[in-house]
């Protein structure tokens, strides 16, 4: 979509940083409202932003960026997609002053959502080749009840991927769609690892603390790869953070961010090595308890299943064929109700109970239809089952 461009009220370098985050909150806003809802978008911003801009220049704002979202925010009133745009050019202006993490910035920035940012900039920068193993074997790495991400570290992540337009897509692409530089696969090639393990160790070459970014994960998030879009994944993450805060400091086991992809997706498969060798074990996510000791370490699951009432179109997996229910029905199949229930029933199906069984909820996709009562009531897993 078009960029709405500054007048030329500042020096050329801070106009074009201006620029750049207003283009970044543009397209996470027109990410947020889908593809049917942009022009209209797009047509209640624009007088919004041109007041806003000559506002920014006749009180000789020295934080435009921050200037314009405030005076965008109190105007949005209800409307979810001014909402989305004052919040993520609030984020794209907060802890980028001085040492802005933009590409090719060599000072690492204040706070946890800037500095997760720089450090995902480094790694789409280097490309870095595949190695033959993973830098680290299994016994070496982070424990994956560990690799848990703070709120701001996804914060971080979500100002990333609306840079390099990766919040509309759906999960399964942001991990390896083909030709996209910015896919987790991509990011973390030259570790091998999780992309919250290749943090962490991006932030130790660079000198950074990351203490911030990675640590014991306080809750396991749950969703389907097939539908949920990056952009909903992380606004329902930050709808249900006031209610996670309450419990303490708050890290999401996300799998995307905590298992390696490379691994999963067999990067590293050699047929030299058979199953059951240690050469296979090495080349392999470590799947026997990679969810086992995330699920051990957490007070509670989120499972997100949006839409939770209205229509869907099935994903082509066996356990959700029209056959089943239904002879004659073709593809596209059109469902009504929550759309990951298959993931939800994976999950209860884990190898060995959860000694206690920690509180299932059930956030529903930002903006979308209120969860019911009795799903974000304390449900203990075995009663799901």
């Amino acid at each position: 979509m078009s960029q709405l461009p500054p007048p030329r009220f500042l020096a050329p370098e801070l106009e074009a940083r201006l620029e750049a985050r207003l283009g970044a909150a543009v397209n996470a806003a027109a990410a947020h409202a889908g593809a049917a809802e942009v022009d209209a978008l797009v047509a209640r911003l624009e007088p919004l932003l041109t007041e806003s801009l000559n506002a920014a220049v006749e009180a000789d704002a020295l934080d435009p960026a921050a200037f314009i979202a405030d005076r965008v925010g109190r105007s949005a009133g209800e409307d979810a997609g001014l909402r989305e745009f004052a919040r993520a050019l609030r984020a794209e202006s907060e802890g980028c002053g001085a040492s802005d993490p933009s590409p090719g910035g060599s000072n690492p920035p204040d706070g946890a959502a800037a500095t997760t940012l720089w450090l995902l900039e480094r790694l789409l920068q280097r490309r870095a080749a595949l190695p033959p193993l993973p830098v680290l074997p299994h016994d070496r790495r982070r424990p994956s009840g560990e690799r848990g991400l703070s709120l701001a570290a996804l914060e971080g992540i979500g100002r990333f991927y609306a840079r390099h337009g990766g919040l509309a897509k759906v999960m399964g692409d942001v991990c390896k769609e083909e030709g996209f530089a910015a896919s987790v696969v991509a990011l973390t090639r030259g570790s091998g690892l999780s992309l919250a393990e290749t943090l962490e160790l991006e932030g130790e070459a660079a000198g950074v603390d990351t203490s911030g970014i990675v640590g014991p994960a306080s809750d396991f998030f749950s969703y389907s790869w097939t539908g949920t879009k990056l952009a909903d994944m992380l606004g329902a993450i930050a709808d249900a953070a006031p209610a996670l805060a309450r419990g303490g400091e708050t890290r999401l086991w996300v799998d995307m961010f905590a298992a390696s992809q490379n691994l999963l997706a067999g990067a590293f498969r050699d047929e030299a090595h058979p199953k059951g060798s240690a050469g296979y074990a090495a080349r392999k996510e470590d799947t026997d308890r990679i969810f086992d000791d995330a699920l051990l370490s957490v007070r509670s699951i989120l499972l997100y299943c949006s839409p939770l009432v209205g229509e869907w179109e099935a994903p082509p997996h066996g356990f959700l064929s029209p056959e089943r229910e239904r002879r004659g029905v073709e593809h596209p199949w059109r469902r009504h109700g929550p759309g990951a229930i298959s993931r939800e029933r994976a999950l209860c199906g884990t190898p060995r109970p959860l000694p206690p069984a920690p509180p299932f909820f059930v956030p529903p996709a930002p903006g979308g239809w209120p969860t019911p009562p009795h799903m974000l009531a304390q449900a203990r897993g075995a009663s799901l089952r």
